[in-house]
């Protein structure tokens, strides 16, 4: 089984994410993490702000659980509107 940090505290986001990528992966967020501030959304888009807070997390985690690979960021994008 595969372990996934999600760089966010909402609860609902990261059950969402967990039905996504079913049993092969253990699905936990910042909530797991509390040493771990607030990040500030400071990016200037979604995916700016995914990035930091993707960098944030990777940057404060203290690597007890030692990853195979790290991915800065995953983002999902609605299909756009006709």
């Amino acid at each position: 089984m595969q372990h996934l940090i999600v760089a966010t505290r909402n609860a609902h986001k990261t059950r969402e994410i967990q039905q996504i990528l079913g049993s092969e992966f253990a699905v936990c967020d910042l909530c797991a993490y509390p040493e771990i501030s607030e990040i500030t959304e400071s990016g200037g888009s979604f995916e700016e702000n995914a990035t930091l807070k993707a960098i944030a997390t990777i940057v404060s985690h203290d690597g007890s659980h030692k990853p195979v690979r790290t991915t800065a960021h995953i983002t999902l994008k609605a299909p756009k509107k006709p």
